[in-house]
């Protein structure tokens, strides 16, 4: 019972709430001739019915991948139906370094490179290997970066944002897939994974 006229205490401690599941988004880089089918199969394991959401676009932003991959790169877009638990972030990435194994050439070689972001209301946080000053551990090997975030009605890109995730036209995919995300949430039909086996 609080005295009359006496301050009601507040506790500072906040509540904590699991978070809205989370669209996954892959960037995928691949030789020009090499078809997505092999991708899509293997990503469908876990994201369900796998879709491309860009037409491909040329790479040229490094030239890092052209020893392993070639010089004719695309990239590509692909998200699934099923929307994840946004702390299977690492798990995602790691699964996708396994799926990258199994579609390598036979010397070796890498015939995609998967990047798996998690797209939710507020930002896209795409999973890494590299560690810089900005990015946060995760586990596994594995880092989490918050590539772009939404600010007023748009995606904004930060200093260390990725060339290609910076584009207008990359920004403005992403705001459209986060339009449809944010439907299926409030419509609650979405399939939810809650674990990464495959």
């Amino acid at each position: 019972m609080t005295p009359r006229g006496a301050a009601r205490y507040e506790s500072p401690m906040g509540e904590t709430r699991i978070p809205a599941p989370g669209l996954v988004v892959v960037g995928v880089l691949h030789p020009a001739s090499a078809p997505l089918e092999d991708a899509r199969r293997s990503l469908g394991r876990v994201l369900g019915e796998v879709h491309l959401v860009s037409r491909p676009v040329r790479f040229g932003w490094t030239g890092y991948y052209r020893t392993e991959m070639g010089t004719d790169l695309m990239r590509s877009v692909l998200t699934g139906e099923h929307l994840v638990r946004r702390d299977l972030l690492a798990e995602l990435k790691s699964w996708t370094n396994g799926i990258e194994h199994e579609l390598a050439r036979p010397d070796g070689r890498r015939s995609v490179n998967l990047d798996p972001g998690m797209l939710t209301a507020e930002n896209l946080v795409l999973a890494t290997t590299k560690n810089r000053a900005h990015r946060v551990y995760l586990r596994d090997g594995i880092y989490a970066e918050t590539t772009l975030a939404f600010v007023q009605g748009r995606f904004l890109a930060f200093p260390w944002t990725y060339p290609d995730y910076r584009t207008q036209r990359m920004r403005g995919l992403l705001e459209s897939l986060r339009a449809a995300y944010l439907q299926r949430l409030r419509q609650g039909t979405a399939t939810i994974t809650e674990e990464v086996t495959a």
